[in-house]
């Protein structure tokens, strides 16, 4: 596949709506664009309504988790007494009422015992006509989990939640409450949090992906397949995940399609826009086309250096620390380089950071130079076979 480049976030999702593929799995840097662009795929096949018959899921297209699906949730910390602590969600949402509808919390409890802790037993208990409250117990103490483990329990709601609607969907295709669904969006589902659960729940998910396919005679007459779109940043996780889904792919003499895995990318300069590139490689060896697409800007006597380029840069080292064993990039930045905690500090936050306008994607001549500085000694340092 070629690159293809778009102008903005709906015409990428209205690319992958078009392309109608079974599994889009997308790898993009951090401050991308990645959760927007759920968003915004999210809006075009659910637009917005102020119609509360239809906050239930009868109503929607797409099926998704992202940061907001997290948002959700929240802590009541009892901070009087300190003891009575649970999370809280809102019944009168499609998340709510579907858990609710279902009565699903045993699946959730065996799924976070499974995927995370199983010395942790989870109940579900109505606060009052809207909200439902989640507690955590650990023996006879009521506890508050960790803010990975928490990231990880709401992972796991919205697993159960999806094996639950693709596995009545593979039965029933007419099934009122949910049979709108075509899609399945799923965007970083793990972060640096999770690393202790990053290859199990990839494992885990790829499974799910294998299993929603419609295999049976009884399943492709009367069931209904969903699409899957899954986007990271973590280049573990998505190791993991593509190659066991490419794995499934042979295992069922389907041809691999090579263009199922792209890397997602925001175009360099001040003009705007996005580029998708297919490829049927793994992840890590985008180490060498972040090199070399770093090296050309270092290099260049036309082309200018931006905050996105920290933000490569730093996927780079990041990568380049996994493959060497370290736990932490700033592992590869020697103690006694000059002004190494200034440079840290500004790849840590233009890696997170959004730029809306010309003028906050610009660097100033002394961020200029103390890149290029970086860039080369890390070049040096490592060792790297530059393509002629």
């Amino acid at each position: 596949m070629a690159n293809k480049i778009f102008k903005n976030l709906e015409s990428v999702s209205k690319f992958i709506t078009d392309s109608d593929k079974k599994v889009t799995l997308l790898y993009a840097f951090n401050a991308t664009g990645k959760t927007r662009l759920s968003m915004t795929f999210k809006n075009q096949l659910d637009p917005a309504t102020n119609n509360l018959e239809r906050f239930g899921l009868g109503s929607k297209r797409v099926l998704y988790f992202n940061s907001f699906t997290e948002d959700l949730f929240t802590w009541e910390n009892d901070l009087e007494n300190d003891e009575n602590r649970y999370l809280i969600y809102n019944k009168r949402t499609a998340f709510g009422d579907y858990i609710n509808a279902q009565s699903v919390d045993q699946k959730i409890n065996n799924k976070f015992n499974s995927l995370v802790n199983p010395e942790i037993f989870v109940t579900f208990e109505s606060i009052d006509n809207d909200h439902m409250g989640i507690k955590f117990h650990r023996g006879d103490e009521i506890i508050k989990i960790s803010r990975g483990e928490e990231r990880l329990f709401i992972w796991c709601i919205f697993m159960i939640i999806a094996e639950v609607i693709v596995s009545d969907l593979k039965e029933d295709k007419n099934n009122e409450d949910i049979n709108n669904i075509d899609y399945i969006y799923i965007d970083d589902p793990i972060s640096s949090l999770d690393e202790n659960y990053t290859i199990t729940a990839a494992l885990d998910l790829a499974n799910f992906v294998k299993n929603s396919q419609l295999i049976e005679d009884d399943e492709k007459e009367n069931g209904k397949s969903l699409n899957f779109v899954i986007s990271t940043h973590h280049a573990l996780f998505f190791e993991v995940l593509s190659n066991q889904i490419k794995s499934d792919f042979k295992a069922k003499k389907n041809k691999p399609d090579p263009k199922m895995i792209k890397l997602f990318e925001e175009t360099s300069g001040n003009e705007g826009g996005y580029v998708l590139t297919g490829t049927s490689t793994s992840p890590f060896s985008y180490h060498n086309y972040i090199f070399n697409k770093i090296k050309y800007i270092v290099d260049s006597e036309t082309e200018e250096l931006s905050k996105y380029h920290f933000n490569l840069m730093r996927n780079l080292l990041e990568k380049t620390a996994l493959f060497l064993g370290y736990s932490d990039y700033r592992e590869l930045i020697p103690m006694n380089s000059e002004n190494r905690d200034e440079f840290i500090k500004w790849l840590n936050e233009y890696s997170h950071g959004t730029h809306s306008d010309n003028e906050s994607y610009l660097l100033n001549a002394k961020q200029k130079f103390l890149f290029k500085e970086k860039f080369n000694e890390f070049k040096e340092r490592y060792h790297w076979q530059i393509d002629k």
